[in-house]
């Protein structure tokens, strides 16, 4: 009966919210056919293209604001309202974009946020700045290219905080933190969302809070903390009803029902605990119940999202019901959503969506045999994998690191052009006192002349005795450097080919740049019919003593596995370590050389990685993070 109510209630307050916004759009043609004053005219557009994108009628939207711009550019050719006119045209470059945004040409749209943005530059019109970049920020974030989304997002912040506006601000730590979230950056998505939500508090504005409760609903539910998350979606649903805002609705019934389609999977007394508080009776919280709940969700989410022609959350939403489809085993209804939501998505070029149609689709058709079609989307699915992570949009977070380090090293640089131009100086000045001082100087020179002449002779003499034992000293030295030139040559035996390392990893490089012409680091590449080894060593010493150790560690390495057939990494460095000591011990003396190494093994048919590290530790780079995998602190030695 509850439900009913709400239902009952939601739609009413859309179909009025439906009929004001066509009066509104009635009311604004009409306007428009009166005698209006240029400003007046252009600002009546912007209202009527706000209209027609409210009621999702984006190539009206378009067309109103195309109509504002041509207005604006007449002004200024006439040379009248030019502040105005500049401001509008500004405007009406922003509000085509966004329209166009929500169809499929999305490098159009691209292009007339940055038409606007240069524009407000060149006016250095600030708040502009900021609005527009925010639209870009979200635009760039939709079509997955997350780097430039964070980056307008951050100068909407710079901007926002030298502005003092609040909602600026709010809105920036709102895109930074879903950037964050897309990222899996639990963490700072979290802390730069509440953020925004303490700001959008204060304001009492209450469809911004909502959308910003979505957002941190959808950071705990990657979480997996559901029963966070529902509580969140549930605040932006009371919101979205209160508000009669379908977007709203649509995204908590989508959300609400993804959290069904997880908790699907656990025992029933879970799922009273996580979103129930332990308060609702078990033996109704079945499986088949919650996918249930999930499809009828998903279904009220695709009826909003369909109204307002939001193209990529009808995508996610068909494929959600998708997976509730296959999770029941219904496999011919999960085909048809998947193809549905590939198909959206393929339309409008959502690569991360058709990527999830097509493994949905590959898993449903190989449950009902039909192997062909399985393989098909399979390979689509591959396809498109490689293509989302080798696109420009998916390019790493870590370019703005590098943009602040050029920055860094710009400086660093400019540094040291201060201190050559600073020493010129010096020198410039000291060049001066020296000429003083031999002018000053040069009655004493004649005076000196004879002494001068007899020490000339002196010198000369000496100078022919120091440079016949320099030529003894540079012929030493370069036998000395010949003898270690060869034992670079012995070195380099020892270490593979780059050739052959690319055979087995083709996305790999290799960097190795000796102190010395010979050195105690090298790398280690070695391969067996089921296994793949490779390693980083850093031996005892430096230059030939270095280089003699790691001939000997190396050496020991590839016996422990190719004489002792030893796969696993941490017996091969235990036995390693047993060879090394047994060859310094032939010596008789102490010697306490070694090195500290971290060795991968790879297997080839599993790929399965394993890993052992001596005084060395293992680095992973993941989502932008730094993991570190500490070693055993014991040398090889």
């Amino acid at each position: 009966m509850k439900l009913f109510k709400v239902k009952l209630l939601v739609i009413s307050v859309l179909l009025a919210f439906s009929s004001y916004s066509q009066q509104k759009i009635d009311s604004l043609n009409l306007l428009l056919t009166s005698d209006l004053n240029d400003t007046v005219h252009i600002q009546t557009l912007f209202d009527l293209s706000f209209a027609y994108r409210s009621q999702g009628l984006y190539e009206e939207a378009i067309s109103s604001a195309e109509q504002a711009l041509e207005k604006a550019d007449d002004l200024i050719a006439a040379k009248k309202e030019l502040s105005f006119a500049s401001t509008a045209r500004i405007r009406a470059y922003k509000y085509i974009g966004l329209n166009i945004e929500k169809t499929d040409r999305y490098a159009e749209a691209d292009t007339y946020y940055k038409k606007a943005l240069k524009l407000a530059v060149k006016v250095n019109s600030m708040s502009q700045q900021c609005s527009i970049l925010g639209y870009m920020s979200l635009f760039y974030y939709y079509t997955g290219d997350y780097p430039a989304a964070l980056d307008c997002a951050l100068r909407q912040l710079d901007l926002a905080k030298v502005l003092d506006d609040q909602d600026f601000m709010a809105t920036a730590y709102n895109k930074i933190g879903i950037t964050y979230k897309r990222q899996m950056m639990h963490e700072a998505a979290l802390e730069n969302l509440f953020k925004g939500e303490a700001i959008y508090a204060e304001m009492n504005a209450t469809m911004e809070k909502a959308n910003i409760h979505n957002n941190i609903g959808n950071v705990y539910f990657n979480m997996r903390s559901y029963d966070q998350a529902y509580e969140y979606y549930k605040l932006e649903l009371d919101a979205g009803v209160q508000l009669g805002d379908k977007e709203l609705i649509a995204d908590a019934h989508n959300c609400t029902a993804l959290i069904f389609n997880e908790v699907a999977l656990l025992p029933a007394d879970s799922i009273s605990q996580l979103l129930y508080g332990g308060q609702q009776d078990v033996s109704q919280l079945t499986k088949a119940a919650m996918l249930d709940s999930a499809s009828h969700y998903f279904n009220l989410a695709i009826s909003a999202y369909t109204e307002i022609n939001a193209y990529y959350e009808l995508a996610d939403c068909y494929n959600g019901l998708g997976r509730t489809f296959t999770i029941q085993g219904n496999n011919k209804a999960a085909i048809n959503s998947y193809h549905t939501s590939y198909d959206l998505a393929k339309m409008n070029g959502i690569l991360q969506k058709e990527q999830a149609a097509s493994h949905g689709l590959f898993l449903n058709y190989r449950a009902i045999n039909k192997n062909d079609e399985a393989l098909k989307w399979h390979e689509n699915y591959v396809l498109l994998k490689d293509s989302v992570f080798n696109d420009s949009k998916s390019r790493d977070l870590g370019r703005l690191e590098s943009k602040h380090e050029f920055e860094a090293k710009a400086a660093a640089l400019l540094a040291e052009q201060n201190q050559a131009k600073l020493l010129a100086e010096v020198e410039k000045r000291e060049q001066k006192l020296v000429l003083i001082s031999v002018s000053i100087g040069l009655g004493l020179v004649c005076i000196l002349l004879v002494f001068l002449f007899n020490r000339f002779r002196l010198i000369k003499k000496q100078k022919k005795t120091i440079e016949h034992h320099k030529s003894q000293v540079e012929v030493k030295q370069q036998e000395i450097v010949d003898s270690i030139t060869y034992a670079k040559r012995l070195q380099h035996a020892i270490l593979s080919k780059e050739d052959s390392i690319l055979e087995f990893f083709p996305a790999s490089f290799l960097l190795y740049k000796p102190k010395d012409i010979v050195a105690g680091d090298f790398y280690f590449f070695e391969t067996t019919d089921t296994h793949v080894f490779y390693a980083a060593a850093d031996c005892t010493g430096h230059g030939v003593p270095g280089a003699m150790v790691s001939i000997i560690c190396s050496n020991a390495l590839s016996r422990s596995i190719k004489e002792f057939g030893i796969s696993d990494p941490g017996k091969i460095l235990d036995k390693t370590k047993e060879l090394v000591v047994e060859t310094f011990q032939k010596s008789g003396t102490d010697v306490r050389d070694g090195m500290d190494i971290s060795l991968i093994s790879k297997h080839l048919e599993t790929n399965e990685i394993s890993w052992s590290g001596a005084h060395n530790p293992l680095w992973i780079i993941e989502d932008n993070e730094l993991i570190e995998i500490k070693p055993d602190k014991q040398p090889i030695g």
